[in-house]
């Protein structure tokens, strides 16, 4: 709700398989941190605004899985022309990757099919408000099924299954959404 006030609605959902990548579980934790990084640069060259929320997941140790992480972010219309080939570009750096500036592309891991997932919430770029409304708070119960029994009761979730062992840090959000602004009012 912080990030419709702010005009920074969440309105695109993206999964990055990390295991995909050949990421295990601690070398996700960092990965994830370089991806927001990334996006975030790119979106303040142009002048745009970078705002996210996020949950990491990991299987049980079966495998099904592996490490991936949900992320809730603003994708401004100005950024929305050529997002999945640029987003497929910073999980490769993200996962180990780098920048040749003389020929102008990413070096290091191949980009592994079905490596990100990303959907935009409502379906379409632009979508009556009650309709993104009900949408994010599909998604918001998706992405917060691992929460604890009474998280889950106070947000009344629905659905709830284990989010699996994560190394690190399990969730998070851009500071521009987070308890400090929401506190000043930003």
């Amino acid at each position: 709700m912080h990030a419709q006030r702010a005009d920074l609605p969440l309105n695109r959902l993206v999964t990055v398989h990390w295991g995909a990548m050949g990421l295990d579980d601690a070398e996700a934790g960092a990965a994830i941190g370089r991806l927001l990084k990334l996006w975030r640069e790119a979106l303040a060259a142009l002048g745009l605004p970078f705002a996210c929320a996020w949950v990491r997941e990991n299987d049980n140790g079966d495998g099904s899985k592996g490490p991936h992480v949900h992320i809730l972010a603003h994708v401004p219309a100005a950024a929305r022309r050529g997002f999945l080939r640029r987003l497929r570009a910073w999980v490769r750096l993200a996962a180990g990757g780098r920048y040749n500036r003389r020929s102008g592309r990413v070096e290091g891991p191949a980009y592994a099919k079905g490596a990100v997932d990303t959907r935009r919430i409502g379906g379409r770029v632009e979508v009556p408000k009650d309709v993104h409304d009900a949408n994010l708070a599909e998604v918001l119960g998706y992405v917060l099924k691992g929460a604890d029994k009474q998280t889950a009761e106070i947000m009344r979730l629905a659905r709830r299954e284990p989010g699996g062992r994560v190394i690190g840090k399990r969730c998070g959000w851009s500071e521009n959404i987070g308890a400090k602004a929401r506190r000043r009012g930003e």
